[in-house]
């Protein structure tokens, strides 16, 4: 059996896909069993995040509304200087981070996957073992919704 080596890459699913964001949200909920179906199957073991986004990355970011009531607080977006310049809204997109041994055959299967489904080029993904801390934060800040997926935690490893 050939090692698997331990990768970290980020892909996003482009504009123009999803018309509403609750089909981008329901989209990201059957890539999440997509993935936990497929490492089941193959035995990988992968930590994955999958975020709904529907703003411009150059006009703000994601935080949370403090209104002093009880319960979790609701995620607002929060323009900065930019949003004046150019449109805050974008089309809903998705954005995936995987992180673990066999991360890069699982991107592999998820593109050819939503390639196959939507029969065009939708998703672009790279490798980013040399900015992890930036592509977690970078889908922090950015999604409205998102989706966690840890294999490793769901067999026992």
């Amino acid at each position: 059996m050939r090692y698997r080596m331990f990768n970290t890459i980020t892909a996003s699913v482009s504009c123009g896909v999803y018309a509403t964001k609750d089909e981008a949200i329901k989209e990201a909920n059957a890539i999440k069993g997509f993935l936990k179906r497929l490492c089941d199957k193959k035995g990988y073991n992968i930590t994955a995040k999958i975020g709904v986004s529907i703003n411009n990355a150059k006009c703000g970011e994601i935080t949370a509304e403090q209104t002093g009531k009880r319960g979790r607080p609701r995620k607002v977006f929060a323009p900065n200087g930019n949003a004046n310049r150019m449109s805050v809204a974008s089309d809903p997109h998705i954005h995936i981070w995987v992180e673990g041994e066999g991360a890069s055959s699982v991107i592999k299967s998820l593109s050819e996957h939503l390639n196959r489904k939507y029969k065009k080029q939708v998703v672009w993904h790279k490798n980013c073992d040399s900015y992890v801390e930036n592509a977690k934060h970078y889908l922090d800040k950015q999604c409205i919704a998102t989706r966690q997926l840890n294999t490793c935690m769901d067999r026992a490893c």
